[in-house]
């Protein structure tokens, strides 16, 4: 339930972090842009199924968000993960596109 939740953090800063490292090797030789774009694709279809395992958790969970029961807060953990995935999604969209865009001239 926490990887639904909250592993799009992870899967966003993962992509943060090797995006930016491979930037010098992608001035250095053009070809690490298709490395990154794979990168894009892959961490999106991770934060992909968290998404879609915290749609189920939201609506498989019998009791409403506001109740005190344990269902009641699986209910509001897989909308929380719903809206965090979604978010996060987007940033690594957005990454991804920037490199597509900055650098046009490469292969």
């Amino acid at each position: 339930m926490w990887w639904a939740t909250f592993g799009s953090i992870a899967a966003w800063i993962v992509h943060l972090t090797v995006e930016a490292a491979l930037v010098p090797a992608r001035e250095a030789h053009p070809i690490v842009v298709w490395l990154m774009h794979g990168l894009t694709v892959a961490l999106t279809f991770v934060v992909l199924a968290g998404m879609w395992f915290s749609r189920r958790l939201a609506r498989l969970a019998t009791d409403d968000e506001g109740d005190g029961t344990p269902a009641g807060r699986t209910v509001f953990l897989g909308w929380l993960g719903l809206g965090i995935g979604a978010l996060n999604l987007l940033l690594i969209i957005y990454e991804g596109l920037i490199v597509a865009v900055l650098h046009p001239g490469g292969p």
